[in-house]
């Protein structure tokens, strides 16, 4: 386990919690509402909330590797030489 991926855990936690409690809480019907202490249907849907937010975090941060490896290829690409006999993408006739 990396510091990182506890991070992830903690904000997912603390963001899942955040809309369950701050945004949803005062305006769910009874059913829905965590009593301390007891596993109910707002526990559930707490807990679906964080899993939520903890996937969106987990393919967000793989978007942004793969757009961060390609733009590392890409200026790699642009910083070597081209290959003898072979026609660059920017010349005179361009």
């Amino acid at each position: 386990m990396t510091p990182r991926r506890w991070i992830e855990y903690l904000a997912a936690i603390l963001t899942g919690n955040a809309i369950y409690f701050l945004l949803l809480f005062p305006d769910l019907p009874p059913l829905l509402r965590h009593r301390p202490f007891v596993f109910d249907l707002g526990l559930a849907l707490d807990f679906f909330l964080c899993v939520t937010v903890y996937g969106v975090i987990r393919m967000a941060s793989r978007h942004a590797h793969r757009l961060n490896q390609r733009d590392r290829m890409r200026s790699s690409a642009s910083d070597s030489p081209p290959l003898p006999g072979s026609k660059g993408l920017s010349g005179p006739g361009r």
